[in-house]
Order: structure tokens, then sequence, then C-alpha cells
């Protein structure tokens, strides 16, 4: 879709190339982006191992009274 900035997974695939098809190309064609990923700690080893076979870097955030609060940064993300 163009012009699409955002694309928010709620249900976690555990497959790396899911992940890729759902995230990237799928949503953006191939264009930039944030993907944002809304998961239990529980599913956090996946996200983790993403990281590994994709080379992705994710930052940690939490969902607070509908704001995404990023932990490493000092400015919150209207979710």
């Amino acid at each position: 879709m163009p012009g699409l900035n955002y694309v928010v997974n709620f249900d976690l695939p555990t497959d790396a190339d899911h992940y890729v098809h759902r995230a990237g190309r799928t949503a953006r064609g191939g264009r930039e982006g944030t993907c944002i990923i809304l998961c239990e700690e529980r599913e956090l080893y996946i996200v983790e191992k993403f990281e590994k076979m994709l080379g992705l870097v994710v930052r940690e955030g939490e969902l607070f009274e509908g704001r995404l609060l990023v932990a490493d940064e000092e400015a919150e993300v209207e979710a």
C-alpha cells in the first residue's frame, strides 16, 4: 500500500520468512517503514530469534494510555 508507514503485528508468526512477508513485502512493497510488534513477555524469544536471523534492531517499548513509550528514547510515539 502506498504511504503505509506502520505495520502492526498482533499475532506474531514464529517463522522468519512469514514475518518478513507480513512486515515488509506484503504491506509496503519493499518501501521503508516501521513494524510494531505487540507481544507478551513469553513471546520475546521469537522477537530475539528474528533479530538474530534477519539482522533486525528491535527497540522495546510499552503501551500506556494510548501512547507507545520507547525505552531508549526521550520522545513518545502516538499510537
